[in-house]
């Protein structure tokens, strides 16, 4: 099973039914970004680069090992749809790549743990409640902006996450 931005947890008992496994696309490199809206996180963030995930599903959001990652520098005008764009162009190759290598070899996908002491979980919704404080940087407010322009910025879904 592949999951591709789903906003629901997926329960136990479904997860272990596929017999290869649970896998699940994630538009962030993980452990540093785990939860939703990533991209527009990492905008926020200032971060100069950013990662789509390709990991085993577990029981927990964005827990699994992970099995592959492709990353990718972030430009300045960058904004939460581009890198969303960006994370697909290059999270599809990691899909074909799965169906690949599990169809040779299911034994050959790799199980990378996760270090969960580096892990950050970024939580539905846009910062500070989608407030502005006008007392910060006026770069920060830009990138703020620059995050939130997406078709569905900062979305919340009903699993929290």
């Amino acid at each position: 099973m592949v999951n591709v931005h789903s906003l629901f947890l997926i329960h136990p008992s479904v997860l272990a039914a596929p017999k290869i496994g649970s896998f699940n696309l994630h538009p962030e490199p993980l452990p540093g970004y785990a939860g939703l809206n990533a991209p527009s996180w990492a905008i926020y963030n200032g971060e100069p680069s950013h990662a789509v995930t390709l990991h085993w599903m577990d029981a927990g959001i964005d827990s699994g090992p992970i099995a592959y990652e492709q990353a990718f520098e972030l430009d300045e005008d960058d904004t939460g749809l581009s890198v969303s764009g960006k994370c697909v162009r290059r999270g599809v190759p990691l899909v074909l790549h799965l169906v690949e290598v599990a169809t040779a070899d299911s034994e050959a996908i790799p199980r990378v743990g996760q270090d969960l002491a580096k892990r950050r979980y970024f939580p539905p919704g846009p910062p500070d409640g989608g407030r502005l404080d006008w007392s910060r940087p006026a770069k920060e407010l830009e990138r703020l902006v620059q995050a939130g322009d997406y078709a569905f910025p900062f979305a919340v879904g009903p699993s929290g996450g």
